[in-house]
């Protein structure tokens, strides 16, 4: 489901405006990012998942294009849907 179907769906479902929710979800996200990268803080939304700071290593070398580059070590925001978010498939 793309972003703009999400948002009518969850309108539709709250009884409220496409753009109440996209506001919403847009600060959600933001508040997020900011935990998450800023603080390096874990967020946890019950019944759904949880975000963390993930570690991405430097690489030491890389040639792209002909030229060689050097990758810096990066955070970046990691994300686990919680059990009984997930269906068996038979």
């Amino acid at each position: 489901m793309k972003y703009p179907r999400l948002v009518s769906y969850l309108a539709f479902r709250t009884n409220t405006t496409y753009e109440q929710v996209d506001s919403i979800l847009k600060g959600f996200a933001e508040a997020v990012k900011t935990e998450v990268l800023e603080n390096e803080g874990e967020v946890r939304v019950p019944g759904f998942g949880k975000f963390w700071p993930r570690r991405i290593k430097s690489k030491e070398e890389r040639v792209i294009g002909g030229m060689t580059v050097s990758i810096p070590e990066q955070i970046k925001v990691a994300f686990k849907a919680f059990q009984g978010s997930s269906k068996e498939v038979e």
